[in-house]
C-alpha cells in the first residue's frame, strides 16, 4: 500500500497548471528546508484529506481540505518538531494517527504520536537519529498498521513499531555509508540511498529480512526523495538533471534530462489528462514549474 492520497472529483478536471501548483503548494507551505507537508485522512468527521505540517515556530498543525485549522491544533512540545510529519494507523486502533519527531535542547530526538484531536498518545526516544534525513512510513500487511522508519548518523535504517502502547526499535539495515534519503514502497521494497565516496541507490527487498537486491551508481548526490512510480521506474533529481532508471537498474533511454534551472522538488502523477500516462513535475528555485512526459519530453506546460 503506497502511502499516497490522490485528490479526485474536481481535481481531475483542473488544468495541469493549477494541479501542479496545488501539489507543490502542499509540499512548500511555510516549512523548514527538510520538511514537507503530508496529506492524509486524519479526522473522519472532516470531509476530504487533511494537510499536516510543521509550523515556522516548530509546532504541529493540521488543516482541513477547506483550509480550516482542526480543533486541538497546533500543538507544541518542549523542543521543536522537525522533518516530515507521518500519518497512518500506528496503534491498530480506530483511525489514523500522526507521528512527528521532536528535537530537544541538546539535540536529543523523540518520536511523538498524536490523535486527530491533538492529544498525545505516546512518545519514545529515537536512538542515533540522523536529523538530515526525513523519516518515512512502512505499511505491514500482516499487522495492518504502519511503522516509522528512520536513519541513524551511522547509516543504519531502523524501524519503530508500536505494540500495546510500547514502542520497539529494531535494526532493518546495517550502515553501509552516510545515508541521505529514504523511500519506501509498502512492505515489498525499501529504497535506500547511501554515499560511499560517490553516490549510490541501494534497493532492498524484504524476504526473511531485508536483502540488498540492487545497487545503482549515479554521478552525483540525489536531491530529495527517490520516487518509485509504481510502474517499474525510479525517478530522482541529481546535479540539475532529471533521472529515470528501470527496475533492472538501467538508465532509461533519453535520460538524464538537463534541466533549465536549479531544481528543488519532483513529483510523479497523472497531471495532464491530454497526455497519456504519468508526468514528471519539476519545481525550480525561481518558483517556475515544468512538466515532462514519461519519455522525458518537455510538455507545453512550462510556467511560473
Amino acid at each position: 500500500m503506497m502511502n499516497k492520497i490522490f485528490l479526485k472529483s474536481n481535481f481531475n478536471h483542473m488544468p495541469a497548471k493549477l494541479k501542479l501548483t496545488i501539489i507543490f503548494t502542499i509540499a512548500f507551505l511555510a516549512l523548514p528546508s527538510l520538511a514537507f507537508a503530508s496529506v492524509g485522512e486524519i479526522n473522519s468527521a472532516s470531509p476530504g484529506a487533511e494537510r499536516i505540517l510543521i509550523t515556522n515556530d516548530g509546532g504541529l498543525a493540521v488543516y482541513s481540505s477547506a483550509g480550516a485549522l482542526l480543533s486541538g491544533f497546533p500543538v507544541w512540545a518542549e523542543g521543536v518538531f522537525e522533518g516530515n510529519p507521518l500519518f497512518g494507523d500506528f496503534d491498530s486502533a480506530v483511525g489514523n494517527e500522526i507521528a512527528v519527531v521532536e528535537r530537544k535542547i541538546g539535540n536529543d530526538y523523540y518520536l511523538h504520536l498524536y490523535d486527530s484531536t491533538g492529544a498525545e498518545l505516546s512518545s519514545v526516544v529515537l536512538s542515533g537519529y540522523a536529523p538530515d534525513v526525513n523519516p518515512v512510513t512502512l505499511y505491514n500487511y500482516a499487522s495492518k498498521k504502519y511503522s516509522a522508519i528512520y536513519s541513524t548518523a551511522q547509516g543504519d535504517v531502523k524501524e519503530m513499531v508500536l505494540n500495546a502502547g510500547a514502542w520497539s526499535n529494531s535494526l532493518l539495515i546495517a550502515g553501509v555509508g552516510i545515508e541521505a534519503f529514504l523511500s519506501t514502497d509498502s512492505d515489498k521494497a525499501l529504497i535506500y540511498y547511501a554515499v560511499n565516496g560517490g553516490s549510490q541507490i541501494k534497493i532492498y527487498k524484504k524476504a526473511d529480512g531485508w536483502d540488498l537486491s540492487k545497487t545503482i551508481d549515479v554521478a552525483s548526490a540525489v536531491s530529495r526523495s527517490i520516487i518509485d512510480d509504481g510502474l517499474g521506474r525510479l525517478w530522482f533529481l541529481s546535479d540539475n538533471k532529471l533521472y529515470s532508471y528501470s527496475a533492472s537498474g538501467d538508465l532509461v533511454a533519453g535520460f538524464p534530462i538537463v534541466l533549465p534551472a536549479q531544481a528543488v522538488d519532483l513529483i510523479m502523477a497523472d497531471i495532464d489528462k491530454n497526455n497519456s500516462g504519468l508526468e514528471a513535475g519539476v519545481r525550480f528555485s525561481d518558483g517556475s514549474l515544468a512538466l515532462y512526459d514519461y519519455q522525458g519530453q518537455l510538455l507545453k506546460d512550462k510556467f511560473i
